[in-house]
């Protein structure tokens, strides 16, 4: 080899060192920017379920009694991804704990029709609910909830971050959903609960109960929106009649005050946990809309997707 030549082959050797090193530089620069752009669409899909549930509270009456049996689908589906999710992480922690792999009840008690049909009446009276009830709340009200979706947003990260040391990453996010809705929706009642308490009411003192439903709920159409509306404006006018009767004295008995103080309660509490199952099932779906893009675009996360899909299964 001539001398020209040995003085050649440590600048090629450089120059495929140098190679070998920029190709992790430009695969963590393409890593780093699908992670932000992942963040962003994460942020994105929040600002906009934020903003869908002022859309409807603001929405005209015509316009939301039409789009309601359309809204009523959208939102049931949303809240049953959410419910279906957390009922077979159950159904599997139930049958992994007592039946073998090979024994057929196994694969029978999975978890199928009977279980999609139940939450789906669930779902879509939980959906019901949560329509219903933004049509008629306040600005506090409102305010309550979306400090509640964030907080809801913030502990599940919280409790994600804790919890990744001791769960199956194919299972953390399902885990975490499965674990934040009691707590999230019990904040979330007390908040409601007591702005509705606080927020000026109607004075039905020695009032008539029919006569209250008569001055303080007007006709507002026959759509099935509106048949919704009117039945939840009585039952919460009812509850707070019974209450401030009972209070001062007149004509209602203890009972009735209890009764009433449950009604305030079961109507905050309603709307708390289908507001916060509608957040939670939005994240589910929203998992299982980028496992599925990840599955179909066959990046390297769509390994992760098949491994996931067949334990599942």
């Amino acid at each position: 080899m001539s001398p020209r030549g040995k003085r050649a082959s440590p600048d090629g050797m450089k120059a495929s060192t140098r190679g070998q090193a920029s190709a992790p530089t430009s695969e963590l620069g393409a890593l780093g920017l699908i992670g932000a752009m992942s963040k962003k669409k994460d942020a994105l899909w929040r600002v906009v379920l934020l903003l869908a549930v002022p859309i409807w509270w603001q929405l005209p009456g015509s316009v939301a009694a039409s789009l309601f049996p359309i809204v009523w689908i959208a939102v049931t589906q949303l809240i049953f991804i959410g419910a279906f999710e957390a009922a077979r992480l159950r159904r599997r922690a139930w049958l992994g704990q007592y039946l073998k792999k090979t024994s057929p009840w196994n694969r029978w008690l999975r978890g199928g029709g009977v279980m999609v049909v139940w939450h789906q009446l669930v779902s879509a009276v939980l959906a019901v609910v949560l329509l219903v009830s933004l049509r008629l709340v306040g600005w506090p009200d409102m305010a309550t909830l979306v400090v509640g979706a964030a907080a809801c947003w913030i502990l599940g990260r919280w409790a994600q971050a804790r919890l990744a040391k001791h769960v199956i990453p194919d299972y953390l996010s399902a885990v975490t959903r499965r674990l934040l809705v009691a707590p999230a929706s019990a904040l979330l009642a007390v908040g409601l609960i007591v702005v509705s308490l606080v927020r000026p009411q109607p004075y039905l003192v020695g009032m008539e109960l029919g006569r209250v439903m008569q001055n303080h709920i007007a006709s507002s159409g026959q759509s099935l929106l509106s048949m919704f509306e009117r039945s939840a404006s009585a039952m919460e006018l009812a509850s707070f009649w019974a209450v401030q009767n009972a209070l001062d004295g007149l004509g209602v008995a203890g009972w009735g005050a209890l009764l009433g103080w449950i009604g305030v309660f079961a109507l905050q509490s309603a709307l708390a946990l289908a507001f916060v199952r509608f957040v939670v099932g939005a994240a589910a779906a929203h998992d299982v809309l980028r496992r599925l893009w990840g599955c179909t675009v066959g990046d390297d996360e769509s390994l992760s997707c098949g491994a996931g899909e067949e334990r599942v299964k």
